[in-house]
């Protein structure tokens, strides 16, 4: 609970490049503290660290740092992008995966945030992978769920991608960036211990969308309709739920800017008209 005694500190993380140290810098409007106990971050467009801490008195006595909680950027045509492959969410703990880094760099460093924070782990790919250039090899004992990027030479945090592990049962194959729209997308569901080979269901937010033998669930042009939590099930088994986003197309947009130029134009004229009439 918030303590009106006390006043909001709201700092974000910054890679400080000398012996790979991090930094904390305070938020406009937050140097001298704040007495609410929330703050909007604008225009987000790259992933960022955050942490906040209370402070009281004068000189100010402060509360230990909260914990990092990251706001990760989904743009994956920003500097620095991060890609897997296989191109899916969620994989079985003995699949070979890799991560890629690209973007303008030299040197690339790849990072895994688990549930638990991971400056209490080992974060970087050296400890649970191995590293060669630009790309992460996760040793396949090694998996763990958790928020998996890349971060450049400059400091840059690629956007943030989710691995999902499971040992055995069914997982989803699922693709691990936005899809845009109007592309074709296929789900799939695979067993750990063999083939598919009798009914299998897809799910959509919790409902039934699918159900016989067919092993992919087809969507031949997505639209932001399509976007949601699925997961699929067979022979008792059902996998993880994985998020699919839709990315609206250049097109899409276009078309809607120009609706909205043309109403706000129409309109204009017609209250112009109305206007001179009066």
């Amino acid at each position: 609970m918030y303590h009106p005694y006390f006043r909001g500190y709201r700092h974000r993380i910054h890679r400080k490049i000398i012996h790979h140290l991090y930094k904390y810098e305070s938020l406009p409007g937050s140097i001298s503290g704040m007495e609410k106990n929330s703050y909007i971050i604008l225009g987000q467009t790259h992933t960022s660290g955050y942490v906040c801490r209370a402070g009281r008195g004068n000189p100010v006595h402060f509360t230990d740092y909260s914990e990092l909680v990251f706001a990760w950027s989904g743009d994956f045509h920003s500097t620095a992008s991060l890609t897997v492959s296989p191109n899916s969410v969620q994989h079985f703990f003995y699949d070979s995966v890799s991560l890629n880094c690209s973007g303008n760099s030299s040197q690339w460093t790849v990072m895994k945030f688990t549930q638990h924070g991971y400056l209490r782990e080992h974060p970087q790919c050296g400890k649970w992978g191995m590293m060669t250039e630009s790309t992460c090899n996760i040793y396949r004992h090694r998996y763990q769920d958790a928020v998996y990027c890349c971060e450049a030479e400059s400091g840059q945090l690629s956007n943030g991608v989710n691995i999902t592990a499971r040992v055995t049962g069914v997982i989803l194959v699922s693709p691990v960036h936005p899809v845009n729209e109007g592309d074709s997308v296929a789900l799939g569901c695979k067993f750990r211990t063999g083939n598919l080979n009798s009914t299998i269901t897809f799910y959509k937010n919790g409902k039934l969308i699918q159900n016989d033998d067919r092993k992919n669930l087809n969507i031949p042009a997505v639209s932001k309709s399509d976007e949601g939590f699925y997961k699929c099930g067979y022979s008792g088994h059902e996998s993880p739920e994985s998020w699919m986003s839709v990315k609206a197309s250049r097109s899409s947009l276009s078309v809607s800017l120009i609706t909205g130029l043309v109403s706000g134009i129409s309109l204009i004229l017609l209250l112009s008209l109305l206007l001179c009439c009066w």
